[in-house]
């Protein structure tokens, strides 16, 4: 507990290129890795984001999958492609699989540390095919060349190219989309000397989407059914017209807003995206009619599935494991898909609260995903930079929302036990929050431990029924009740919601899990 103290791609040349221009689109997939462990959900990726290319108009597409997916495949896939395209047009590039980082070959050196990220292919071995991937450096390469054509690259890499453990107490439950380099026995070359680092410059046409910076690790989730990497999902969502604003336009800037928004959602917080937009404000969709403001949705009863709990506890909302999101119940503990412990010691009633929970989060998660309506969340120690690390007893964290455009602000917290907190605004607190700087709140860790979700609010009018209702809630476990309240009373005014998790316990073992 924590306490206080559409039509986009015909659009995209609009405005932006000749009429005449055309889009491109590569897309890759790879679920089975001949000397690697097998993914699940990277040609579901490849197939949403075909599907949604194809809907709106793109002919020129090629897809990459384990059976053609040689680097041989690979490289006269791009140079047809790029035969086919012209000055204005879009090459849009997609892979999900399995990355790594390697030593970056001959000399100068490009990185910091002498190591190159990579894309794997279905082939790939260190020691017998090494080839076998694409390396960042040679897509650089390919990238700027497109660039000097006078050709937009759009590149989705939903890959991991960090080489720490996935957070969580069973690990090894979870495949990462991450495969170390083997070095088998050769000495990996030294960093660079200062000064010896060339850097190389920017490409002006290339946009990037990543599925998280170099120190993170990520896996695969269960999303509507189906194994899938969080990044190209939600850029799949965005593409099909979810990232649009209300006249229906979107540029690159609004698009990369929905894509660091919505991976952490659907990752839970263990991803943040990456993302590189040289023009912000190109427009680079439109879609065919705005979309429709999202409504409060009611509570689902299939969204998850307890692991080691009888239907006698849970009822109907004991559903089938592929359906939904999946809670494991270990001991008197919960643990959530990543292998984290979410709760302390739950009781048979206190289960059902904490699925209630689950099920709040799952709903509010669609919310804060429609256009418009998710706000930029943080969490940081005082004093220190934005993490997403586990927070120990007594440690004083900050909570911080962007720049409020709505004037006024609730806060709660949501426990994954299901206990209700309401922290902003006390009897005494403005309601409306006028501080120049981004609303923040400087917070203690305290008991109970587990995963708590700070709920940010603003609106364009302010809610003393919803408060006076969160007060009857303060301290209980009342996630539907809580819930039910804010589908009353947020549909009458304009709202925007943040959503930023926050995992607790005593104290750290020195290999990141909970003593």
């Amino acid at each position: 507990m924590i306490r206080a103290a559409a039509l986009w791609l015909a659009a995209l040349l609009c405005g932006t290129a000749p009429a005449e221009a055309a889009i491109h689109a590569l897309v890759m997939g790879f679920d089975t890795y001949r000397f690697k462990i097998s993914l699940e959900g990277s040609r579901n990726d490849a197939a949403d984001l075909a599907k949604v290319l194809r809907r709106h108009g793109v002919e020129d597409l090629t897809m990459l999958d384990e059976h053609s997916g040689r680097r041989s495949d690979f490289e006269a896939a791009w140079a047809a492609m790029m035969n086919r395209s012209a000055s204005g047009d879009l090459v849009f590039m997609s892979f999900s699989g399995h990355g790594n980082r390697s030593p970056e070959p001959g000399e100068p050196k490009h990185t910091p540390d002498g190591m190159e990220k990579g894309f794997l292919l279905p082939a790939y071995d260190e020691a017998k095919f090494p080839e076998e991937q694409l390396r960042f450096e040679h897509l650089y390469d390919l990238f700027d060349d497109a660039s000097k054509k006078g050709v937009k690259v759009v590149f989705v890499a939903d890959a991991c190219h960090a080489g720490g453990t996935v957070r969580a107490v069973r690990a090894s439950s979870v495949v990462p989309k991450f495969q170390t380099f083997q070095t088998h026995g050769q000495k990996l070359p030294d960093p660079p000397l200062a000064g010896a680092v060339v850097s190389r410059p920017p490409i002006s046409n290339l946009t990037i989407f990543s599925a998280a910076d170099e120190q993170q690790s990520i896996q695969e989730f269960t999303i509507e059914g189906q194994r899938r990497g969080a990044l190209s999902y939600v850029v799949a969502r965005g593409l099909d017209g979810a990232a649009a604003a209300n006249d229906g336009r979107l540029t690159a800037g609004a698009l990369a807003r929905y894509v660091l928004t919505n991976v952490r959602l659907k990752s839970e917080n263990t991803q943040v995206p990456g993302t590189v937009t040289p023009e912000p404000n190109l427009s680079i969709l439109q879609s065919a009619a705005p979309p429709d403001a999202a409504g409060m949705p009611g509570l689902s009863t299939t969204s998850v599935f307890v692991d080691g709990a009888s239907s006698s506890l849970l009822g109907a909302v004991l559903v089938q494991r592929q359906s939904a999101a999946v809670l494991s119940l270990i001991g008197n503990r919960i643990f959530d898909a990543h292998g984290d412990a979410i709760t302390g010691p739950v009781s048979a009633s206190g289960l059902q609260d904490a699925v209630d929970a689950r099920r709040v989060l799952d709903a509010l998660t669609k919310v804060v995903g429609a256009a418009d309506r998710g706000l930029q969340t943080k969490v940081a120690a005082l004093g220190q930079g934005a993490s997403d690390r586990t927070y120990v007893q007594g440690e004083r964290v900050r909570i911080e929302a962007e720049q409020s455009q709505l004037p006024f602000l609730t806060v709660v917290d949501l426990a994954a036990d299901g206990t209700i907190q309401f922290l902003w605004p006390h009897d005494g607190d403005p309601i409306a929050w006028t501080e120049p700087e981004p609303p923040h709140f400087d917070v203690q860790v305290t008991p109970p431990f587990g995963q708590d979700t700070l709920i940010f609010i603003e609106s364009d009018k302010a809610l003393p029924d919803l408060h006076a209702a969160l007060k009857l809630f303060d301290g209980r476990a009342k996630p539907t009740a809580f819930y039910d309240a804010l589908r009353i009373w947020l549909p009458q005014t304009r709202f925007r919601l943040g959503l930023q998790a926050v995992f607790t316990c005593v104290a750290v073992r020195s290999d990141g899990t909970c003593a």
